[in-house]
C-alpha cells in the first residue's frame, strides 16, 4: 500500500535480485537514487568505505555494535515518544 509522501523501495535491485521492499519518504527515495543508482546495500556500504570513509571499516563496526547493543538492551522498553532522551549507560 502506498500512502501519501512515501514509496517502496527495493532494498536490492528488482532487475538483479528479487528482495523485499522498503516503504520510505519519496523525497528519500529519489535522493537515494540519485546518490547510489541501484546499487545493494553491499556495494553501497562498499563505496561508502573507500570514497567516504578513506577505508575505515572500524566505522562500520562501531555503527553495528552500537546498533545491535541498543537492540538487545532496550528492547524490553516500553514505547517511548519520540523525542525521549535515553542517557548512555556504556
Amino acid at each position: 500500500m502506498k500512502r501519501i509522501g512515501t514509496e517502496r523501495h527495493h532494498i536490492y535491485p528488482k532487475q538483479r535480485i528479487k528482495y523485499p521492499t522498503a516503504l520510505i519518504k519519496a523525497t528519500d527515495h529519489v535522493l537515494y537514487h540519485k546518490i547510489f543508482g541501484i546499487k545493494t546495500p553491499e556495494e553501497v556500504m562498499d563505496w561508502l568505505v573507500e570514497n567516504v570513509w578513506g577505508g575505515k571499516l572500524e566505522i562500520i563496526k562501531s555503527y553495528l555494535k552500537r546498533r545491535i547493543y541498543e537492540k538487545d538492551y532496550f528492547s524490553n522498553l516500553p514505547n517511548l515518544p519520540p523525542n525521549t532522551k535515553i542517557r548512555n549507560l556504556g
